[in-house]
């Protein structure tokens, strides 16, 4: 009887180890399935960074391409601007509020006959002709003061000895610190407007000579018709000769 309640004994302590140990593998087995899900959910994410990652790089190569085209494309304009601005036929010349020339293009020196270093932090006006320097003097001031678009026609020193007609534009900088001047050289124009002067004026010259002449001529017909009838002969000049 006693060996009979043992063995009962032993079979429900076998059993609860069992139970325990079928609880434990399930609750491993849970375990393994749990880590193996979050690998594989981990996993996925990384495939779609990774996919992320390939795409936003290919996004940044095609931007570097097109930033490269853009900058040069901005160099090519930005040659092509300079090159109109060192070579136009106009001078350009940027002054300080002192007047004092802080920028100048090659055409701009070559007006004043001199090298664009030399003429860098020089007074402008000190290439105006004495005659002229009141008209830039008032044109610089009108400039600053008004805030517009200004001009004036003076003279130029050159190196040459040469002065130089120009006809100057200005405007002031949004900073309202610098001015920009166009300065066309008028030269020309005032040599064929003074040629054209000259001719006009010969030939009012010439009118007046001949206008003069003819009453001559009309006086000496009369006085010879008059000479005429005293001597006892016809007229030889009507009065429409």
């Amino acid at each position: 009887m006693k060996k009979e309640k043992m063995n009962s004994e032993d079979a429900f302590l076998l059993r609860q180890k069992a139970e325990a140990m079928l609880e434990n593998k399930a609750k491993a087995k849970a375990t393994r399935i749990k880590k193996a899900n979050k690998l594989s959910l981990q996993e996925g994410d990384i495939q779609k960074l990774l996919h992320e990652l390939e795409v936003h790089q290919i996004e940044l190569e095609m931007q570097n391409d097109e930033l490269k085209r853009a900058m040069d494309t901005s160099k090519k304009s930005g040659e092509k601007y300079a090159e109109i601005y060192e070579f136009a036929p106009t001078g350009f010349f940027t002054l300080n509020k002192e007047g004092v020339i802080v920028e100048l293009n090659l055409t701009g020196a070559k007006m004043l006959g001199l090298e664009r270093a030399y003429l860098l932090k020089k007074k402008f006006i000190q290439y105006v002709t004495i005659d002229t320097k009141f008209i830039f003097h008032e044109f610089f001031n009108n400039l600053f003061n008004s805030k517009v678009k200004e001009k004036c026609e003076v003279r130029l020193i050159v190196k040459s000895d040469q002065a130089k007609s120009v006809l100057i534009e200005g405007i002031v900088s949004e900073d309202e610190q610098k001015c920009l001047l166009t300065v066309i050289d008028v030269t020309k124009n005032k040599r064929v407007e003074q040629i054209l002067k000259n001719k006009i004026e010969e030939l009012e010259l010439f009118d007046q000579m001949m206008e003069r002449s003819e009453n001559k001529i009309r006086d000496l017909r009369k006085e010879i018709n008059i000479l005429l009838v005293k001597l006892g002969e016809n007229e030889k000049f009507s009065n429409t000769d």
